[in-house]
């Protein structure tokens, strides 16, 4: 299973024999792509002095899912080299997201502050009622494992794992507000289950048909969590 795959972005790192190599491997990963550039070049004195290089990676083409997070695996390696963190845009089959290359250390920091951003975005865009709300909902987000993250970011419509479109779910049981329903991707093996939670209520009619306004935002309900069974 093949779909649209990019991986660009640019990354400082410390230039030695443990870079090059991971420079020459990503040109063996991109061997066959539309694009596969992989250019290291001086960064220059700046700020962290002699000896540091910058790598621009921009490699798009067809590519399998396998393919396409062996590439994106490939470029996390340069995180112990990486003088600061580096944000890199990825896609696969119309499914955007980013990622940050540095170390441990240098990525915390760097999501931290992605989620302030998408938090700060989000408050913006929402109504005053809205924005607690939706303070909870990306700090929740933010602290998740990666697979959560991919899943949510993909609208629940790939498999977090190996990325497969081809995911089952089963019927949905629900308990007041909540619901869940067990989902699994016959690609990978991987099971989990989806939890629903109802957030709002809307178009109500009273008995003779009339609108009955309820200050409702309209947002549907969403999935608050989705746990891992995997097998």
């Amino acid at each position: 299973m093949g779909g649209f795959a990019l991986t660009t972005g640019t990354v400082r790192v410390k230039s030695c024999p443990e870079t090059m190599k991971i420079v020459e491997e990503l040109r063996v990963l991109a061997d066959g792509m539309d694009e596969r550039n992989v250019l290291p070049g001086k960064a220059g004195e700046g700020k962290y002095g002699s000896g540091i290089l910058e790598v621009e990676v921009n490699i798009y083409g067809y590519a399998s899912a396998s393919h396409a997070s062996e590439i994106n695996d490939k470029v996390r390696e340069f995180g112990p080299y990486a003088v600061e963190a580096a944000k890199f845009t990825t896609e696969w089959e119309s499914q955007q997201g980013r990622f940050f290359v540095g170390s441990k250390e240098q990525v915390a920091r760097a999501e931290s502050k992605d989620a302030l951003e998408r938090i700060q975005e989000l408050v913006h865009k929402l109504r005053e009622d809205d924005a607690a709300r939706a303070l909870q909902a990306v700090t929740r987000r933010a602290k998740m494992p990666p697979f959560k993250r991919r899943y949510f970011e993909s609208s629940c419509n790939i498999c977090p794992f190996c990325r497969s479109k081809n995911v089952a779910s089963g019927p949905l049981e629900a308990d007041g507000v909540v619901a869940w329903a067990p989902v699994e991707c016959p690609d990978c093996g991987h099971s989990w289950q989806d939890v629903w939670v109802l957030i709002d209520v809307t178009d109500v009619l009273d008995k003779d048909g009339r609108e009955v306004p309820c200050g409702s935002s309209g947002m549907p309900a969403t999935h608050i969590e989705g746990k891992e069974e995997a097998q």
